[in-house]
């Protein structure tokens, strides 16, 4: 993102979160702000992400907020900063949320040729996202080592 494109952009997150905050429902409240966590994180804003994310009440969405900022920093290439991402989730109900991102970090990885950080960080995951995160390994380790995969 180009210097004129993050102050506009930091402008319309401040102004969202401005109107986010008069919203009464908790539920209707969160919802908004996840959508900007999102936006956030995707455009590479990730300390602004983390903060709105906190401004999150409800454990499911903030809990997804956090999940959201840390397959984000995956795809950037920020592993270590993803994992402590993770570490962030809480324990009621929200392991599915940590287990998705942690299968997001594996995917991004493999694709990184890190193969045996991807299985360590797909060990970490609950047995439903397991499969996913090992085709994807085996996938991007198969490519990497043999040239007529390259397409797949």
């Amino acid at each position: 993102m180009r210097a004129g494109q993050s102050v506009k952009a930091t402008e319309n997150w401040n102004a969202a979160l401005s109107s986010a905050q008069e919203i009464k429902g908790p539920i209707s409240q969160a919802d908004v702000l996840m959508s900007i966590v999102l936006d956030q994180a995707t455009g590479g804003q990730v300390a602004e992400a983390l903060r709105t994310a906190q401004k999150i009440t409800d454990s499911q969405f903030h809990a997804h907020a956090l999940g959201s900022i840390a397959e984000a920093q995956a795809a950037a290439g920020n592993f270590a900063e993803a994992l402590r991402t993770v570490q962030n989730i809480g324990d009621q109900g929200d392991e599915k949320f940590r287990s998705s991102a942690l299968r997001s970090i594996a995917f991004a990885q493999a694709k990184a040729h890190q193969w045996r950080v991807a299985r360590k960080t797909v060990a970490l995951c609950l047995a439903r996202d397991r499969l996913g995160a090992y085709t994807a390994i085996l996938t991007e380790y198969a490519k990497a080592n043999n040239p007529k995969l390259k397409h797949l």
